[in-house]
């Protein structure tokens, strides 16, 4: 783990027993929460509620924050936060880090009603597709070793696959390679809806194995004609990253969630971040639709299966930034800029990133800069919750503080 953190990490986790918000929503008012949502029809919430990512690029504009005011006001801006999350009726848990000297924890919602446990700093969440980011750096990790380069064609891989002489693993990477969304009706950038469970267009079972569940989707991927010409352009598919778990796979002759926990996880010190649901993981809620099909067996995968919690991701933010986890160069293809502003798994503008969107009942967002002197997370277990509206309006929050 990189030393920069290690004390960050271990403030973090002293504040376990001191996270709930005194002004939040009381409990009685959870329930009216639960039944205050817009009457929307089923089929309009599962397109934009059941597996979403944030597919647009970040703004362009630089901000520079005024640390020394930031921490004058640290007070005043947390009092601001706190209000923040009981107006919205967030639920789920918010992290931030502004220069060295200010942090912010707040928590809100259950995450277990039946039993009254709250959400908390420690709480696990699905986190949805800041997974790939962690598949893109297993990549990362291979080509280190030798084991693949990210120009590979996936010819390589995929002898039988027709677009395997056009589709590179950083068309993969990036997003760029065509490939129709298996959790969408098309591209999310086509604003495609979300399939339902009768929609399916490959055969997964809750009862299923997860390899067999996972091989179904992978096959149907694989199947299908490309939506434009490999390279063209970039639009955000769940597919890619899910070949790319299936490439980890064979060319280190693990599992994708075994390559990842011992290369990734284990040396970070992730300890409570994995593939498995425990009892740390909080219980998805909704108020309007009700669609299991994405937690079966092997379907989040390395798309969307990383659970994990805040203090694991500070840790990951803290590697994947510094110089003990990738190689410089590594991390320098890795955060490179392109055109769409998208990355390796990440939007990148600036030596900024960002990640998130939802899955299931599940939703999240994180924001990080080069030099971790900006660091947001946010995850939530509840359907009506959104980090990234959080984030913006955190954003509008600090800007008497920028300059």
């Amino acid at each position: 783990m990189v030393d920069r953190f290690k004390t960050m990490v271990c403030l973090i986790l002293s504040f376990t027993m001191i996270i709930s918000l005194a002004g939040c929503v009381k409990e009685s008012d959870n329930d009216n929460i639960q039944t205050t949502a817009v009457q929307t029809t089923q089929e309009e919430t599962v397109q934009t509620s059941l597996a979403t990512a944030d597919t647009a690029a970040p703004e362009t504009k630089k901000i520079t924050l005024n640390y020394n005011r930031i921490k004058q006001n640290s007070d005043k801006i947390k009092k601001d936060f706190d209000n923040l999350i009981t107006r919205k009726r967030f639920k789920g848990v918010v992290y931030t880090k502004i220069g060295n000297d200010f942090e912010y924890i707040g928590s809100n919602g259950f995450s277990n009603q039946d039993s009254h446990k709250k959400n908390s700093l420690n709480t696990n969440y699905y986190a949805g597709p800041v997974t790939q980011q962690l598949t893109a750096a297993a990549i990362m990790l291979l080509q280190e070793d030798e084991k693949l380069t990210t120009s590979d064609k996936l010819e390589k891989y995929y002898p039988d696959y027709k677009y395997g002489d056009k589709i590179t693993i950083k068309n993969l990477l990036t997003m760029t390679a065509g490939l129709p969304d298996c959790y969408y009706k098309g591209t999310s950038t086509e604003k495609g809806s979300v399939y339902r469970l009768s929609e399916l267009p490959y055969d997964v079972f809750e009862e299923a194995d997860a390899d067999d569940n996972r091989r179904s989707v992978l096959n149907w991927i694989l199947s299908q004609d490309t939506v434009f010409k490999p390279g063209e352009k970039f639009a955000y598919s769940n597919s890619s990253y899910y070949v790319l778990g299936d490439i980890i796979e064979k060319v280190s002759g693990m599992s994708y969630e075994t390559y990842v926990t011992e290369n990734i996880l284990d040396p970070l010190g992730m300890t409570s971040s994995g593939f498995k649901a425990t009892d740390s993981l909080a219980t998805g809620y909704q108020d309007i639709y009700e669609n299991n099909w994405i937690l079966y067996p092997g379907v989040a995968y390395s798309a969307s299966g990383l659970i994990t919690n805040v203090p694991d991701i500070i840790k990951w933010v803290g590697a994947v930034t510094g110089d003990d986890f990738l190689t410089e160069k590594s991390r320098n293809e890795m955060f490179a800029s392109l055109n769409s502003n998208y990355s390796y798994g990440v939007f990148a503008d600036d030596k900024n990133y960002q990640a998130g969107g939802s899955f299931y009942r599940f939703s999240s967002f994180l924001y990080y800069n080069a030099d971790m002197s900006n660091v947001f997370i946010a995850f939530s277990n509840y359907t009506q919750s959104d980090p990234k509206e959080i984030y913006n309006e955190y954003s509008n929050i600090l800007k008497p503080f920028y300059g």
